[in-house]
């Protein structure tokens, strides 16, 4: 990708982030919204009511207040993979964090304020955040700023899979529609390790598209009882899974660099697993996981609950 669509970015942590962005014109929201059409359509989709409310509610089109928009801004930021140590019955169990759950003091503000200073510097254009209804990873790869993985993850050049994903509309209309073939990385056709890594059988080597029903972060970012299919084995981060990404060769500089958190200590697993929600330990938590929000969030607290208790 050409340095002009790339930069770095220093979080209130101190972190540096690497960055890449993409545009795709708002005429392109059509076409967009043939694929995700299609691909309900078609069959492949897990019917699960939870990811077919998700799918139900993707739909590419402009906010009824932001009918001017002319151009979907696309950003991914890097961040790194965090490994936990969980102490817990005279055991030392290292566990994943995902890259895209922590949070590592990059923040809505800092990255308006690049793209104000570096993306789009002439003033008097609106720039909005989209939160909401966008199938990112589909206008990601469309603009070429991703590339699909076997594991229908998306990759970015530099990143691997370990960033996040940002979106902004808005109402200058840049020079260059980035608009591209849908791609997969080359060597996922001669690569078969995410589909032997992953401990439910989600992805298959005969389609493209994986069975999001066996895929662990549909039931561990939720709320409720996880299925009997699932082994025990099966688990192996804090939230969400790692199992198909960190032996992944698109990752292997990425793993490198991962981030060894502070040890979570037997007394605080317990007192969590208790159902303790004292604002000490709250706050012991979310430090050390990255998690200022933790006791402001009772319902995610539930759900911190039940996945350390699969773990340890």
């Amino acid at each position: 990708m050409p340095d002009q669509y790339s930069g770095t970015i220093r979080s209130s942590a101190g972190s540096t982030h690497a960055y890449r962005w993409r545009t795709l014109s708002v005429d392109r929201f059509p076409a967009l919204q043939e694929e995700i059409d299609a691909l309900r359509h078609s069959g492949q989709l897990a019917q699960t009511p939870a990811f077919t409310n998700y799918m139900n509610d993707l739909s590419f089109r402009l906010p009824d207040n932001f009918p001017s928009a002319r151009s979907l801004l696309l950003i991914a930021t890097s961040a790194p993979l965090m490994i936990i140590n969980l102490r817990f019955a005279d055991r030392h169990i290292p566990v994943f964090m995902p890259p895209n759950y922590p949070f590592h003091g990059l923040t809505r503000a800092m990255l308006l304020e690049e793209i104000r200073r570096t993306i789009i510097p002439d003033s008097g254009h609106r720039v909005d955040r989209v939160d909401y209804h966008f199938f990112m990873k589909l206008a990601a790869v469309r603009s070429g700023l991703a590339q699909y993985g076997r594991n229908n993850i998306c990759y970015v050049e530099g990143m691997g899979s370990f960033f996040s994903f940002h979106a902004y509309l808005t109402d200058r209309v840049f020079e260059e529609d980035h608009w591209s073939d849908l791609s997969n990385l080359p060597f996922c056709n001669h690569c078969s390790i995410c589909i032997d890594a992953c401990p439910t059988s989600a992805i298959s080597p005969d389609r493209f598209v994986i069975d999001v029903s066996r895929c662990i972060p549909l039931y561990n970012e939720l709320d409720g009882d996880f299925p009997d299919w699932i082994p025990a084995r099966a688990h192996n981060s804090i939230i969400g899974c790692m199992a198909c990404q960190a032996p992944c060769p698109a990752n292997r500089d990425q793993m490198a660099m991962a981030v060894t958190a502070e040890d979570i200590p037997e007394a605080d697993i317990r007192r969590l697993l208790e159902a303790d929600v004292s604002p000490d330990l709250l706050q012991s938590l979310g430090e050390k996981l990255k998690m200022p929000y933790l006791e402001k969030s009772p319902e995610f607290l539930t759900i911190l609950r039940r996945n350390i208790r699969v773990l340890v």
